[in-house]
Order: C-alpha cells, then sequence, then structure tokens
C-alpha cells in the first residue's frame, strides 16, 4: 500500500493566429478649400480567433486628416497568445473642389500697331486651387489662342478656361478693343496709256503713321494708318532699270536738245531727266547710254534716282519751261492728306518709266521696248554687221573687223556681243572708220568681259547715211584654243542687249551679224599662211523665218552682175526661181507663199560670178 508520486506537466500553446476582415474602401471629397479630408468614418474590421482568449480590439495607423489621393489603413489585431493579424483598406480623397480664376481687366482702348491695324498684346489671367496649379487655356470665338495674341481692330472677347490635376476647371471672360484703322488705297497708272498699272511700287506711308504696301499686277496699293490724321503717300520703284529704256531713248534727248523735234509732253520730259535734276541735259543721254553698256558709275547715277518717276494724278502740271527745266519734285511725287477721320480711297498716281522717253514709261514685264507693237519691220532693210570668219589657231592674235552695210539714215544702233572666254581672251576695240564719230571709250561696254559680253551703243540726234561697206571698229583678242571656227564661239546675243538700229524718225530697224567665208592662198608671209577674203558677196537670212504669207531674202553684191536665186524643197525640186541683172550692195527679192507649192524645211540658194551661198528657212501654212 506504499506509494510514491510525480507530477508532469502538459501545456497547450495558441500558436494559430486570428482572423481579421477589414471594412470597405472609402472614398470621401476633400474638405472645402483645401486639399485634405477629415473626420473619416472607416468602419469596424471584424476580427475572430480559434481560442477567444483576451483578444484585443483591432487597432489602424491612420492619421487624419487624409491628403488627396489614395492613403492606405493597416487594421491589425491580437490574440492573447499575441498572435497577430492584419489587412489594408484603402482610403481614396477625392478633388471636386473647382479652381478659382480671375480674369484681367483690359485697358480698353488700345493703340494698334504701327504699320498695321490690329494690337499685339499679352493680357494673362491668374488660377489658383487648394490641391495644384492649374493650368490655363484661352480662345476665341471657339478657337484656341496663345499669348501674345494679335488683336484686330473692334471688340474681341476673350474666354478663359483655368484646369486643375482633377480636371476640375472654372471659367472667365474678357473684352478687348482696339482702335479702328484708316485705310488709304489707290491705283498707280502706267503713263504710257492710262490704263494698265505698275506693278511692283512699294508705295510708303509717313507722317502721324507708318505703313507700306507693293502695288499688285494692277497697280493696286493699300495703307492703313493706325493713328493720327495727317499723313504722306510716296510710291517708289528701282528694278528692271533698263526696261523700255534703248539707244532710241537717248537719240530723242539729243533731238530735244537739238530742237528737232522739242519734247513738249510733261511726262516724257520727266522720263527725259535720268539723274533727277529737274532738267535736261546732254548728260542724261550720256547716263543712258552708259548705262546700258553696263558702266558702274552710270549704274550708280541710276540705281540713286530711281527707274521710275511718279506724279500724283490730279497733279495740275505746267507747261514746260524752257522745254528744259521741270517743277522740283516734292510738288507733285507725294499726296499729303490732312484731317483725315475716315477712310480715304483714290489716292492714284501715273507712273513713268525713267529713260524711256518714246514710250513713257511700261509696266513691267521684264527687259525689252517699252511697246511691244514697236518691232523691227521685216519689209525695211535690215542693218548688216559683216566679220570676216576663220579657224582659229592658239595663242594667235585674232582681229574681228567689223564693218557694215545698209547705214541708211541711223541715228543710234546697239548690240551685245557674246563670246566664249574659255577660247578668246579680250585685249581692245579700236575705231577702225571714219563714217561716224565712235570711241572705244564712250560707245563700248566692257564692263563684263571677264563673262564674255561686250556691250556695243551710239545714237546722235540727226540720222547718218554711209555708202556701201563701210568699217567701223576691231575687236582685238587672244586665241586660247584653235581648231574652231569664229563663228562657233561669237555672236549677238539678245539675252545681253538688243540688237536694233533706229532711224531720224526713230522707226526701228533689224540689226544682223553674218560671217563671211575665208579662202586660202596658199600665200606665205614670215612663214605663216596669210589668208585673204573672198570678194564682199554675202547671202542673208530670209525675214521673217518662219513665214506664212511672204518673206523677204536679202543678199549683197560686190560689184554689179547677173546673179541667180532660186529655192528648193528638201529633195531638191525648184520652187522658184529669179534671173536677174542686179547692182552693188544690198539687194532682196520677196517670196510669197502661194507662188511655192510646199511647205517646211526649204533651201534657197544663191549663184553669182563670185561663187553659191545656201541657206535654209521655214514655210508654215496657216
Amino acid at each position: 500500500g506504499n506509494t510514491s508520486a510525480c507530477e508532469q506537466t502538459v501545456t497547450v500553446e495558441d500558436n494559430e493566429d486570428p482572423t481579421i476582415t477589414c471594412p470597405d474602401d472609402v472614398t470621401v471629397d476633400t474638405d472645402a478649400g483645401i486639399c485634405t479630408a477629415s473626420g473619416v468614418s472607416l468602419g469596424t474590421p471584424i476580427s475572430s480567433d480559434n481560442c477567444s482568449v483576451a483578444m484585443g480590439s483591432p487597432t489602424n495607423n491612420a492619421t487624419e486628416p487624409y491628403d488627396q489621393g489614395n492613403t492606405i489603413v493597416t487594421w491589425t489585431v491580437t490574440d492573447g497568445s499575441g498572435n497577430t493579424a492584419a489587412c489594408e483598406q484603402t482610403v481614396t480623397v477625392t478633388d471636386n473642389d473647382d479652381p478659382t480664376i480671375t480674369c484681367p481687366t483690359p485697358a480698353n482702348p488700345y493703340t494698334p500697331n504701327s504699320g498695321a491695324c490690329s494690337a499685339t498684346l499679352s493680357l494673362p489671367a491668374t488660377a489658383s486651387d487648394g490641391c495644384d496649379v492649374p493650368t490655363i487655356d484661352y480662345t476665341v470665338g471657339g478657337n484656341p489662342i496663345s499669348f501674345p495674341y494679335t488683336f484686330p481692330a473692334g471688340m474681341t472677347t476673350v474666354t478663359a478656361m483655368a484646369t486643375d490635376l482633377s480636371n476640375n476647371t472654372a471659367q472667365c471672360s474678357f473684352t478687348v478693343e482696339v482702335n479702328s484703322c484708316l485705310n488709304i488705297t489707290g491705283t498707280i497708272f502706267w503713263k504710257g496709256d492710262g490704263a494698265l498699272g505698275v506693278k511692283d511700287a512699294t508705295v510708303v506711308l509717313t507722317g502721324d503713321a507708318s505703313d507700306s504696301d507693293d502695288s499688285d499686277i494692277n497697280g493696286y496699293y493699300e495703307l492703313q494708318a493706325n493713328i493720327g490724321n495727317d499723313f504722306v503717300i510716296r510710291p517708289t520703284k528701282n528694278i528692271n532699270m533698263f526696261n523700255g529704256v534703248t539707244a532710241a531713248d537717248a537719240t530723242a534727248i539729243q533731238q530735244h536738245l537739238a530742237g528737232s523735234p522739242v519734247i513738249t509732253d510733261f511726262f516724257r520730259l520727266l522720263a527725259a531727266d535720268v539723274n533727277r535734276s529737274n532738267s535736261i541735259s546732254t548728260v542724261d543721254a550720256a547716263i543712258i547710254r552708259q548705262g546700258i553698256l553696263g558702266n558702274p558709275s552710270a549704274l550708280a547715277i541710276l540705281n540713286t534716282t530711281g527707274a521710275w518717276r511718279f506724279v500724283r494724278k490730279n497733279y495740275a502740271y505746267p507747261d514746260p519751261a524752257g522745254p528744259y527745266t521741270l517743277p522740283a519734285y516734292n510738288l507733285f511725287d507725294t499726296i499729303k492728306l490732312a484731317g483725315v477721320t475716315m477712310d480715304v480711297p483714290g489716292q492714284d498716281f501715273y507712273g513713268v518709266k525713267t529713260g524711256d522717253v518714246l514710250e513713257e514709261g511700261f509696266p513691267d514685264p521684264g527687259p525689252g521696248i517699252a511697246d511691244p507693237s514697236l518691232k523691227p519691220d521685216p519689209s525695211v532693210r535690215p542693218l548688216i554687221w559683216r566679220v570676216r570668219d576663220r579657224v582659229l589657231k592658239t595663242g594667235e592674235t585674232v582681229e574681228l573687223d567689223f564693218s557694215v552695210t545698209n547705214f541708211t539714215d541711223i541715228a543710234a544702233f546697239q548690240h551685245g556681243m557674246r563670246f566664249d572666254p574659255s577660247v578668246l581672251q579680250y585685249q581692245n576695240v579700236a575705231i577702225t572708220g571714219t563714217g561716224i564719230p565712235m570711241d572705244a571709250a564712250g560707245n563700248f561696254g566692257a564692263y563684263q568681259i571677264a563673262a564674255g559680253e561686250l556691250r556695243t551703243l551710239w545714237s546722235v540726234a540727226q540720222g547718218v547715211t554711209l555708202p556701201g561697206i563701210q568699217p567701223m571698229y576691231r575687236v582685238r583678242f587672244t586665241a586660247l584654243q584653235g581648231g574652231m571656227k569664229l563663228s562657233d564661239v561669237v555672236s549677238f546675243d539678245p539675252a545681253i542687249m538688243s540688237a536694233i538700229a533706229y532711224t531720224t524718225e526713230l522707226a526701228q530697224r533689224q540689226v544682223q551679224l553674218i560671217f563671211t567665208d575665208y579662202k586660202n592662198t596658199g600665200i606665205y608671209a614670215t612663214d605663216n599662211k596669210v589668208e585673204i577674203p573672198n570678194k564682199d558677196f554675202d547671202l542673208l537670212q530670209n525675214r521673217p523665218n518662219p513665214f506664212s504669207d511672204r518673206t523677204t531674202i536679202g543678199f549683197i553684191l560686190p560689184e554689179a552682175c547677173d546673179a541667180q536665186l532660186r529655192v528648193f524643197d528638201i529633195s531638191g525640186r525648184e520652187l522658184w526661181r529669179s534671173d536677174k541683172s542686179y547692182p552693188a550692195g544690198y539687194n532682196e527679192e520677196v517670196l510669197r507663199l502661194n507662188e511655192i507649192d510646199a511647205t517646211g524645211m526649204l533651201y534657197y540658194e544663191l549663184t553669182t560670178p563670185q561663187g553659191k551661198q545656201t541657206r535654209k528657212m521655214m514655210a508654215v501654212r496657216m
């Protein structure tokens, strides 16, 4: 019955975490005027434990107020054994509070910009928000704008809208008033016909306001005066200096100064005053001649005095005094307006091309004769320049002797010669004839000689007639390359200067350059072959060519003789023939299309005791 005892301890531990379920997420608005929310009701989580022994209440880490956006609230529960459980709840604070915006107060009315009927302004609004810095957008008539913005004359309403990051908006509007402008308009008419417009004249407004505008193809211009009431309008144009200006204009000035015929028209006298001296003199003719030749000094004068003259249309111009003097330019080349309070239309001018004495100006299609209907008459015998052709030899001195025929009542002539500077190197010009007064300095322009251009111009008041074939001048070159013919590298080029001549009555004459052939005689001088020319016998290019009615075939004979002129088609069939005795010098025959039964490419041939020459021509039937 004896006993003994011992004790054993059984410990039961709770190692199982409790459970917890957070309340639903919460979304609330910010408090008024600030970017946070306070007093937010989070709700109560649900928790349990397997033992339920001394389990505490759930707690969270949240602190108020809650900032805009998302805040994570963590709930935690702990049982009596120290086991814990946690869950998360999201608190979303949204910004539904509109920003505030304040529009500017414009200082109406505004003065327009200088030279414009509008005002460029920067008039920003201001905006604020409890949470962020809102952006501000501006619209006019529903269209977005940005500052600085150019406001037109009149009233303009601007709407400003502020937007915060939560897309809450607020807007306001303000009105901008810009004073209206005065519109001053007019047309510049070419004085040549009083109807065509002068294009690209720059019309400048000065006085109380400033503006400028270039006249359009019809001569119309429009100026805007943004302030003031007193203004001055003045047009200028200084492009295409020699549009419509030729040697004939220099001759017309020389004739005027010689007293036959005297220029009495005010506008032609204005064109003749090339150097803007208020008088007509030989200097004006000299400036035209030297300017066409490319003399930099003459061009500098023309660039200073302007390519055009302008006269207000309502100017009561006086009868010329002299008629060699003109009134002061400031009496007629501007329009002065005083006390203007409304739009002013009809401020018109006449335009006169400087130097274009014959035609009183031209509206500006580019370089050329002022009146496009004034073209050389193909029925009038042309002025012909003759040069001996030859094959060039490297290193030799080449002398081009220019002779002229048909020099009948010639008062002026001009032409531009093009040569290949890689083949010929220019040396000088020398006068070889005595028939007309010429000098190398005054009648030739070698200012662009490096580009292969030589200009020739001559004019006098009274036409001169020279018999037969007359030597005139010699152009000397050094041949840089050999093996080619002179006629292949030398020509008259209308792109340099129109090849044209004028009579005393200023009727136009065609100008042609022909190269005559050489034959080798086999004669030697200082061990070099000497080329002796054939007798002067030349068949000229028909004019006009192509032709549809009639054409003139000209030729030059060294002496009176019997000659035969024939026309062939391309198959060699003879279409026309003339056998006659002709005098020495220039002769011509007229061929009518109805006399031949052919069109297209044709050949014509001249046979003389000195030889035979053939050329091509084109016949077309309309």
